[in-house]
């Protein structure tokens, strides 16, 4: 792949995107506060959901454009996603534990613990059912996106060599794959672990549902950098 010059580039395309997805799950949320409406509204504006995986996508092409843009290294690459989300999901944190307290909800039926905002923390609630959301309100996406963060240096400059063929192939087996093993899982505990409340929210949220998202926006990337319409230089925000 042809290396792509370096000077940052705002592009109009990525903010709308990026005010798409936040307007989306606006909607969605807005809407469960007006019970009475019209089910076919309702039904339209339940898909806002869909707002956090077009940012995934979003998400994907962006750091994708930023990876090969500045010949990053793991290392660097690491330090920037830790400084981009961090500090502003640690007040996120404080500020909803202010707000809600620890006590119990659909999503930590036993409370919150210390165990659950460590966890939140330390960016690893995204592997346990009663934690991936329930400290931070929608903390589940911030969740899955530091998964791909993590993974993002080891398999993505190998995905964005790959042949379209095998890349397809990639994509198709994670859209079977991740909702297999959400039944598998789901199934699981619900006959063995008496925990099906909290695991049926889990396995719609957990990273392996969503990986075909981040997949999706890797495509995107690889489409544009071999011709596409979609700009590869650097976005100034990725």
């Amino acid at each position: 792949m042809t290396k792509i010059p370096s000077p940052a580039r705002h592009f109009d395309y990525i903010d709308a995107l990026r005010g798409y997805a936040i307007l989306m799950v606006i909607a969605v949320h807005t809407s469960q506060s007006f019970p009475d409406l019209p089910s076919s509204i309702v039904r339209v504006l339940s898909q806002g959901a869909r707002g956090v995986q077009l940012f995934f996508v979003t998400s994907a092409l962006t750091l994708s454009m930023s990876w090969v843009a500045r010949n990053e290294s793991a290392a660097n690459f690491y330090t920037r996603r830790f400084f981009w989300i961090a500090p502003m999901f640690w007040i996120a944190i404080v500020f909803f534990l202010w707000l809600n307290g620890n006590a119990a909800s659909i999503y930590a039926p036993d409370g919150i613990g210390f165990r659950h905002v460590l966890m939140t923390a330390m960016f690893i609630h995204g592997f346990w059912p009663d934690t991936i959301t329930s400290v931070v309100p929608g903390g589940w996406s911030v969740a899955d996106e530091v998964i791909f963060y993590a993974l993002f240096p080891l398999i993505v400059p190998s995905l964005l060599k790959v042949s379209w063929k095998s890349l397809f192939m990639i994509a198709i087996a994670a859209m079977i794959i991740g909702p297999r093993l959400s039944w598998f899982f789901d199934t699981f505990l619900h006959f063995h672990a008496g925990s099906e409340g909290v695991s049926g929210i889990y396995f719609s949220l957990w990273f392996p549902r969503q990986l075909p998202c981040f997949l999706f926006g890797v495509m995107l990337f690889k489409l544009s950098a071999e011709g596409g319409a979609i700009p590869v230089q650097l976005a100034r925000y990725a």
